[in-house]
């Protein structure tokens, strides 16, 4: 991993926490990517509101009450699993 937008980078750059952008926005920026290029995977509603207010496509990723709680928080995809999204041919293969 050559970028990373970890707790020492929030502190040294007084990056605001979820639900404001300021992570997402300072990852694609370290990443040489247009927020409206890339995606986010959450699990909260603090989650979705950033990945939308910083320009992102937003994933929401959960079931039951929390796929409840992305959807009422906006999330415009959820999904059960991150493997969920894998190729069938992935998924099936053995580990």
């Amino acid at each position: 991993v050559d970028e990373r937008v970890d707790a020492g980078v929030v502190l040294a750059e007084h990056l605001r926490s979820r639900p404001a952008p300021d992570v997402l926005v300072t990852a694609c920026s370290r990443l040489g990517v247009h927020p409206e290029d890339a995606v986010t995977f959450t699990h909260s509603a603090d989650g979705v509101a950033a990945g939308q207010a910083a320009g992102l496509a937003v994933v929401g990723v959960g079931e039951g009450a929390r796929r409840e709680l992305l959807e009422d928080a906006g999330a415009p995809r959820v999904v059960a699993s991150l493997g969920s999204l894998l190729d069938p041919w992935l998924a099936e293969r053995p580990r």
